[in-house]
């Protein structure tokens, strides 16, 4: 990456002095501009939230990085995440917009207007008071029941010297007899007794938002919570792409470079070969002498096929998988994760001897109606000579075979990407990646009645 993450944070700030009239950075503040954190945390007023998309839209033009997410949290909650359109290592730069304080069905736990008032200067940054940020941080232990001893070690170092008007200040909300001993745990880092007193501290934590979560308010959280639930049902973030290769062609191999290059993007990657494998293998379900599939298949056409009707009955049970797979497939999604399918259905229209199936093509051809089409189809290719150097499995004329049909895929899906194989792996994962950002970045500008330009970045209205 070219451009310092000190330049990017650096810049990334100025747009925001410029077009949020008062911010509060909740978190990581003292690891910035010169490292990037995993999340930036930032309280706005309520009008600066209700025009954030053009705000991010100023922050990409800016830096130069692509917006490939933007995920509604929770109510007056919204996350965007960048990446620069070529990436080589792990980056993500996420920023964290709310103006009131809430966690999950916890809604108004610290108004807007109480962070606002409550600020002091770290840098260039406008951070919120000791007391105050004492309470938030504890609030979200309390609500991810993590206290390790990182974060007990965080909290400690606030509560060194300020003990008393921490927990004044978080006497606002709960209990001050609890908060007298959660800070005694804390500052022994006693996380085994916290993390027994998570029940108690949850319901406390519940009781401070019944208090302030009334009336219009709570009726308006949990209107957007069921319409923000079913648009994350009916518009995920995440996404699925599957890989075709022949043997040789390198699946494996950039896979394992697609988990660092489209990482920053994502919150997790799953990989699944061929199938979603909701089901075992049909194998594992006889009732007499079981079978589980073979680790490696080192010598795919060394198999004898099965009949007609025993191919037929394993093939549609498998179909039964990628339908019902889906389901799960579609959840990964709506969790913001990338589904990887190392081969997939699409495998049947080249080599169905791997398979040991002993129809013609046109079955699978025929059914392919019933199987769920991944976002993104990357056809891997190339000189038989090349890929046969790789990984001499089979002899060079099935190989010949066999990458013009992967190829012919491309007549069936028009928009599969044809990979190009015979250069460095890192040019194959760049054109990949690069692919899989663009296709993120054109959803997300759809999304927010915006496009793109030729280099994926945000285009302003």
């Amino acid at each position: 990456m070219e451009k310092s993450i000190e330049w990017i944070l650096n810049t990334a700030f100025d747009v925001l002095d410029q077009e949020i009239e008062s911010y509060v950075l909740m978190n990581k503040y003292d690891e910035i501009p010169y490292s990037l954190p995993s999340d930036l945390d930032f309280c706005v007023p309520q009008k600066d939230f209700l025009r954030l998309d053009a705000i991010v839209c100023k922050v990409a033009r800016a830096t130069g990085l692509v917006l490939t997410q933007k995920i509604r949290h929770n109510y007056r909650k919204c996350a965007y995440i960048f990446t620069p359109l070529h990436v080589t290592d792990k980056f993500r730069l996420q920023l964290d917009f709310f103006s009131d304080f809430s966690v999950a069905a916890t809604p108004l736990l610290i108004p807007y207007q109480e962070i606002q008032s409550k600020t002091r200067k770290y840098g260039r940054y406008t951070v919120p008071s000791y007391d105050l940020e004492y309470t938030f941080l504890l609030m979200r232990r309390i609500y991810k029941n993590d206290f390790d001893v990182e974060h007990c070690t965080i909290l400690a170092d606030i509560l060194d010297g300020r003990r008393e008007p921490c927990i004044e200040y978080a006497s606002q909300y709960f209990d001050r007899s609890l908060m007298e001993r959660v800070a005694k745990l804390v500052m022994e880092k006693n996380t085994e007794e916290l993390f027994c007193m998570h029940a108690e501290l949850k319901r406390a934590l519940k009781k401070c938002s019944n208090r302030h979560a009334r009336g219009f308010y709570s009726i308006k959280y949990w209107t957007d919570f069921v319409f923000r639930a079913c648009y994350r049902a009916r518009y995920p973030v995440g996404l699925s792409m599957a890989l075709l290769a022949p043997d040789g062609g390198g699946k494996s191999t950039v896979i394992e470079a697609l988990k660092t290059t489209c990482w920053g993007s994502f919150h997790g990657i799953e990989v699944q070969y061929f199938r979603p494998n909701l089901l075992a293998n049909a194998g594992h379900y006889k009732p007499v002498h079981p079978t589980e599939p073979a680790k490696t298949n080192p010598n795919p056409h060394e198999v004898v096929p099965d009949g007609k009707l025993k191919s037929l009955l394993r093939y549609f049970f498998y179909n039964l998988d990628f339908m019902l797979g889906g389901i799960r497939v579609q959840i990964h999604k709506i969790k913001k994760k990338l589904i990887i399918f190392d081969r997939y259905y699409y495998d049947y229209f080249v080599d169905l001897k791997r398979y040991k199936y002993s129809f013609s093509t046109a079955v699978p051809k025929f059914f392919r109606f019933m199987i769920p089409k991944p976002n993104l189809i990357f056809i891997m290719t190339g000189t038989p000579e090349v890929i046969f150097a790789r990984k001499n499995e089979l002899d060079l004329d099935e190989l010949e075979r066999q990458i013009k049909a992967y190829e012919a895929i491309k007549d069936l899906y028009g928009s599969a990407i044809l990979v190009q194989v015979d250069r460095p792996l890192e040019e194959v994962v760049d054109q990949i990646t690069t692919n899989v950002i663009v296709y993120k970045a054109k959803h997300t500008a759809k999304a927010m009645k915006r496009t793109i330009d030729h280099e994926g970045i945000l285009v302003d209205r």
